[in-house]
């Protein structure tokens, strides 16, 4: 079992702008293989935000990393792109070798379920993507790490997984009203949490300037249904913020989220709600205190 612990990265708020990517690669793998929790890094991780603008708002796949990829392989049918996300999945594991043992499933295991699907329907693909995310494994840490950090060294080896991540997300999500044990469901919560008094309060600061804003995330973007799953996951930390996330509509035609958990296998207990990379929020207010209580608008 992993430790309920946050990765180096994620307990430390790191602004965009001043890290070194060398550093990052040194976090990421120490990260993903002295057995913390890559799930809990997907709920809790404490990313600075980034205020909504620029071009890549509102390219095809919102996110400059997966539009990088789509670039570069412009013309590549789902059978390819699903052999590409082999390869890079497998090459981003080799240095892991022996270090992954805690994984529910190897870089094999997750390679040969790819491969199960490789010529199936579309959505078959996408939803075997969806689940092989929700698994605690190196892949979920290492798809929100590189896309957080916009680490564009990493656009070849798992650009292709991320843009089947999203083309879920954004094409093939069901968007309908969420519902919880049968009644509609317009709030979800994602709780985060830091060791650093200071670095909470540069995070707490960096949203207070947003209010009234919209503000994004980079990664994708992990909720649950459940306040109390949310408690749960920003609990291992002293420093902490909640997010209450209330849906109302899509700020933007290309803003998405999907209720995944009749996807997550064992996981179905957490209530995850999956918003996709660079999904826009509207910032509402903030609520000093531990948790600082933070209202996002989607």
């Amino acid at each position: 079992m992993y430790q309920f612990l946050l990765g180096a990265a994620a307990a430390t708020f790191m602004p965009f702008g001043g890290i070194n990517a060398a550093n990052l690669l040194a976090s990421y793998i120490s990260a993903i293989t002295d057995g913390r929790s890559p799930r809990a890094d997907r709920y809790n991780s404490a990313e600075p935000p980034r205020s909504s603008g620029g071009a890549d708002d509102d390219s095809d796949y919102v996110s400059k990393f997966i539009n990088e990829w789509r670039r570069i392989n412009p013309v590549l049918n789902y059978s390819e792109i699903i052999h590409k996300a082999i390869e890079g999945i497998l090459e981003e594991a080799a240095p892991l070798k022996g270090k992954l043992q805690h994984d529910e499933l190897s870089p094999e295991e997750i390679a040969a379920a790819l491969r199960r699907v490789q010529h199936s329907s579309e959505r078959d693909i996408l939803e075997c993507v969806v689940t092989l995310y929700t698994r605690e494994t190196f892949l979920c840490y290492s798809i929100n790490f590189v896309l957080r950090y916009q680490m564009m060294e990493k656009v070849q080896t798992l650009g292709p997984i991320c843009f089947l991540l999203q083309h879920y997300l954004l094409f093939f999500s069901p968007q309908v009203p969420i519902s919880d044990s049968g009644k509609a469901c317009d709030t979800v919560y994602r709780g985060v949490c830091l060791d650093s008094e200071g670095d909470w309060r540069k995070l707490i600061d960096e949203c207070q300037k947003l209010v009234g804003t919209y503000m994004r995330w980079p990664g994708f973007t992990s909720t649950s249904k459940d306040i109390n799953v949310s408690k749960k996951f920003m609990a291992c930390r002293r420093y902490q913020i909640l997010y209450t996330i209330r849906m109302t509509t899509s700020v933007k035609p290309k803003s998405r989220r999907s209720d995944i958990s009749p996807l997550a296998e064992n996981k179905r207990h957490e209530k995850e709600v999956l918003f996709s990379a660079g999904c826009q929020f509207l910032v509402q207010s903030v609520e000093h205190g531990n948790p600082t209580k933070i209202l996002l608008q989607f």
